[in-house]
């Protein structure tokens, strides 16, 4: 369901996972970098702090800053989890490289309920860029708005669900069962999506279907803007967002939930990673 604002007992909602004990506290409990509270989030009483976090506390205007994001839907949990992992013992390799902003869990609602949408039925990877009230939405908008400086990328980290339905004109699809990425970069000398792809380890299958979701796929990499086939992607997302205002280049990733969750937040490290080290090294 994706209209906005839909009327239900959210106490009746099943939880599924604690959003304060797996990441309110882990980034309470961070050493490094600043964490902030965005908006403060009710639904009945389910209540939420959307947090991002800024390092080093002390920007350095002379280095690039770069945007990281997960958990835009709640039902996909790795890109969470490889964030957390990544804030506590990966981000201070590149203190002296760039400033990071990083949205650790932008759908906190859906992520305890364990839903692609927050709890009033809001997809929030369609609200972006439209208008919507939505308050995690707002709240991430009003943070760009306000933010004046470009971001060298954008890395919003993803998943896919088999099993998930498909919505409106994708049914009938074949379902991705394997990993892949979208890149938005019209500088083609500057694109790394074939290098993530190649940077994967043995085991970690690329999804090979020449089309997903409508996109041209081209071994794992749907690159825009020439890919472009499906208009939902154009608008609405957090990246298409971002590419419009603050940056030139975004990379989504996508692993499969069917993968174990070690291996999901194995290879969403490893992009993260590797997307960095490429990046910082242009």
């Amino acid at each position: 369901m994706s209209s906005e604002h839909v009327p239900r007992n959210y106490d009746d909602i099943p939880i599924r996972r604690s959003y304060d004990r797996e990441v309110t506290r882990p980034l309470a409990g961070l050493k490094v970098g600043t964490v902030t509270t965005l908006r403060r989030l009710r639904y009945g009483s389910h209540n939420y702090h959307l947090l991002s976090v800024q390092y080093p506390a002390a920007f350095a205007p002379e280095r690039p800053t770069v945007l990281v994001s997960g958990g835009v839907h709640g039902d996909e949990p790795a890109g969470v989890y490889a964030l957390l992992d990544f804030l506590n013992s990966g981000v201070r390799e590149y203190g002296d490289r760039c400033n990071f902003v990083v949205f650790p869990c932008v759908n906190p609602s859906g992520f305890e309920a364990d839903t692609r949408c927050a709890m009033n039925g809001v997809d929030l990877n369609r609200s972006f860029g439209v208008g919507s009230a939505q308050p995690e939405v707002a709240a991430l908008e009003e943070w760009l708005r306000n933010d004046v400086r470009r971001f060298r990328l954008h890395i919003d980290l993803h998943e896919d669900n088999p099993e998930a339905p498909r919505e409106e004109g994708e049914e009938g699809e074949e379902n991705p069962r394997a990993c892949y990425l979208y890149e938005w970069m019209c500088d083609h000398r500057r694109r790394i999506g074939r290098q993530l792809i190649d940077a994967l380890p043995h085991g970690a299958a690329v999804c090979l279907l020449p089309m997903i979701w409508r996109e041209a796929n081209d071994r794992g990499v749907i690159a825009y803007s020439e890919a472009f086939r499906n208009a939902k992607y154009v608008v609405g997302p957090l990246d298409a967002y971002t590419m419009k205002h603050r940056t030139d280049h975004t990379i989504v990733t996508e692993t499969p939930v069917i993968w174990s969750m070690e291996k999901r937040i194995a290879v969403q490290r490893l992009w993260l990673r590797k997307a960095l080290e490429l990046v910082l090294a242009g």
